[in-house]
């Protein structure tokens, strides 16, 4: 943070006669901003830093609610020789639609518009995508002393239609050799010393996470996962102390509990071996049936789909807790592909690619962990995941699929799409979205599907996804399929996974979801705290909401939907499993928007939880409730009068993505 000021004379050593005074700005280190998510490192490789100082400042947020506009980051910094400077701006490029333009404003001079300016030098930056372009902001006139430079989002990106604010901002420097044009990461007034020097013989795995772990911590204390070593005691004592499953494979009951991501490159063999079992651990306290894994995907397995290494590592650490799997299957490998990228396969490899799903269904079937068998992932997104492919070519494998189960797997479900563009009649372009699901009912994939699984469903202005399959189905006089989430997540709060898990089960009436990650990561420089793991392996206290949806909703049946108290959403469920019920017969999950309220209706009141497993204060029969959800345990169901969810769906009104009250009726 603070000033940055780069003189030539003390940088260059020996070179410095050939550079003129210059000033350097690495952006990740602004003085004020309101970026979101903000800083973040690159994502490096052993080679290459991928951008100067191997961080940058990220933009992809949405206009906020109050209006508060334009996005900006500000810079302070120091001359200290005046003249005539040409500004030049490491950021995202500014000639394409997939990323916002720019201005730039240096003091109180006239604003810069950065839009549809080309760079002279090439892009640079990490994959998948080069991200970064030097751009020529033109010449402004510095005197010694204390200056700032402001740089402004004009506009959402226009590719997407999503109304993102979306940008990135590498390195600034300003310099009066006004015929140099920079190129890649190191520009001749580059501070940075030659990546080969920094990294010396550090493991680079060390030296990511030595570089992540500063702006993740800073992240995580932001929010209500917290961090340190007091969080992370009271997560293990409350996980530790719920039972722990044993290896036998139960009935999942009418809702299935899974998880994504105790795959590569989370989980490998021999790699925090330690951390990672005792992951598995807490996983299975908590509540976690199923993991859903691509590591199955032909293309992961290797051309001879021979390399079980990995995909035998999860299912037998899974399987010690009962866990079971749902595979992601094909994918083959190039030649076999129909595209070198994620694609169909090849007509002339059909018997080579029956042969692998034998293989792979044949190894694990007899130990009952198959679950599931999903062919690909979000092919209606055509790109990146069902490259130069189509509905016939998906329907086509979807028999090869069925087959396969219905030969090794009897017990498995074949389930097909994996969708996420259908969620509207827009996404996905003239082929993709609901056009290629349409022509995939078409083509008769009901008759070789048991389930339909979608991702992100649970947030209301969704609700028309799910509705959607079951309209298609109708249309066409077939018998409604399961709905499974094998990709479901929640970006807000911890307490939220309880909402996500009672929406997408008992509103929609999803059989399986899939909670979306496992841990925390770092994608293109912005750190993602959707994990159930930190970065380390340590659990978060969102592991402890999920564990709280489990006990309110695993093994219970739905009563009814109601709304107690204005802006209200509460499920009363009553318990159907084997045994005593957790917490008592009945379990109400129940909040509200807005101001808390006390809500009342329980005569035979047992127990309070939040979402963290702590008991709630109330008095008999009552309890507060606010935005973030609690789990009421009673011996009989509330007194309030029940509708049923697609009651529930038609009383509420969405406007403008907002969800307001019931209305009366």
């Amino acid at each position: 943070m603070g000033w940055m000021l780069l003189l030539a004379s003390t940088i260059y050593g020996a070179d410095t006669a050939a550079l003129k005074p210059a000033v350097w700005i690495e952006a990740e280190n602004t003085n004020d901003t309101n970026f979101l998510p903000g800083a973040g490192p690159a994502n490096i490789s052993r080679q290459s830093p991928g951008v100067s100082g191997a961080a940058f400042l990220t933009l992809a947020a949405k206009k906020p609610d109050t209006g508060e506009l334009p996005f900006y980051a500000i810079w302070k910094f120091q001359v200290s020789s005046s003249g005539v400077y040409r500004l030049w701006a490491g950021i995202s490029p500014q000639d394409v639609d997939w990323t916002s333009p720019f201005l730039l404003k240096c003091d109180d001079g006239p604003a810069i518009s950065l839009e549809n300016r080309h760079t002279p030098s090439g892009v640079y930056g990490p994959p998948p995508r080069n991200q970064f372009e030097w751009i020529d902001a033109g010449t402004v006139t510095l005197t010694e002393g204390d200056h700032m430079l402001r740089l402004e989002a004009i506009r959402p990106r226009t590719s997407a239609r999503d109304d993102l604010y979306h940008g990135f901002a590498d390195a600034f420097f300003l310099t009066q050799e006004l015929d140099y044009v920079p190129k890649g990461v190191y520009p001749k007034y580059s501070p940075h010393r030659p990546w080969a020097e920094v990294l010396g013989d550090t493991p680079l795995a060390d030296f990511i996470l030595k570089l992540q772990l500063p702006f993740y911590q800073r992240k995580l204390a932001q929010t209500d996962e917290g961090f340190g070593e007091d969080v992370e005691q009271e997560i293990e004592r409350k996980l530790m102390g719920r039972a722990l499953p044993g290896p036998k494979i139960g009935n999942p009951g009418a809702y299935e509990f899974g998880v994504h991501g105790m795959e590569a490159p989370f989980v490998r063999k021999g790699v925090d071996t330690g951390k990672v079992q005792h992951a598995y651990e807490l996983l299975a306290r908590a509540g976690v049936q199923s993991l859903r894994t691509a590591e199955s995907g032909w293309h992961r397995l290797g051309r001879s789909y021979d390399n079980f290494t990995e995909l035998d590592y999860q299912v037998d650490s899974a399987a010690r807790y009962g866990m079971t799997q749902m595979f992601t299957v094909g994918y083959p490998p190039y030649p076999y592909s129909v595209a070198r990228q994620l694609s169909a396969v090849r007509p002339e490899y059909v018997g080579m690619y029956q042969d692998y799903l034998k293989t792979v269904l044949q190894r694990y079937a007899a130990r009952g962990v198959i679950r599931g068998v999903e062919l690909a992932n979000e092919v209606d997104a055509l790109n990146p995941w069902w490259v130069d492919s189509t509905p016939e070519m998906y329907v086509r494998e979807m028999h090869l699929v069925k087959n396969a189960v219905e030969q090794y797997a009897p017990n498995a479900l074949a389930v097909a799409f994996a969708a996420t563009y259908g969620r509207n009649e827009v996404m996905g372009g003239r082929a993709g979205g609901r056009r290629f699901i349409r022509r995939c009912f078409d083509l008769g994939i009901d008759t070789v599907a048991d389930a339909y699984s979608l991702h992100y469903t649970w947030q209301l202005t969704e609700r028309d996804f799910p509705a959607f399959f079951r309209r298609e189905a109708l249309a066409r006089n077939l018998p409604e399929k399961p709905l499974i989430n094998s990709e479901e997540t929640s970006h807000g709060p911890p307490s939220d996974l309880i909402k996500l898990f009672a929406r997408d089960f008992l509103l929609y009436g999803m059989k399986r979801v899939d909670y979306f990650m496992s841990k925390d990561w770092f994608e293109l420089g912005t750190c993602k705290v959707i994990g159930l793991f930190d970065l380390q392996w340590k659990p978060k206290r969102r592991l402890l909401a999920y564990a709280a949806a489990v006990d309110a909703i695993q093994h219970r049946q739905l009563v009814g939907m109601s709304e107690p108290v204005p802006g209200a959403e509460a499920y009363v469920l009553r318990w159907v499993g084997e045994g005593q019920a957790p917490g008592a017969e009945y379990a109400t999950i129940i909040w509200k928007e807005g101001t808390p309220t006390m809500v009342r209706g329980w005569m035979d009141y047992m127990r309070a939880i939040d979402w963290k497993l702590d008991d709630v204060s109330s008095t008999t029969g009552s309890v507060e409730v606010g935005e973030k959800p609690i789990i009421v345990f009673s011996k009989s169901a509330p007194t309030w009068g029940l509708i049923t969810p697609a009651q529930w769906l038609e009383r509420v009104r969405i406007d403008e993505g907002n969800i307001a009250p019931i209305v009366p009726q």
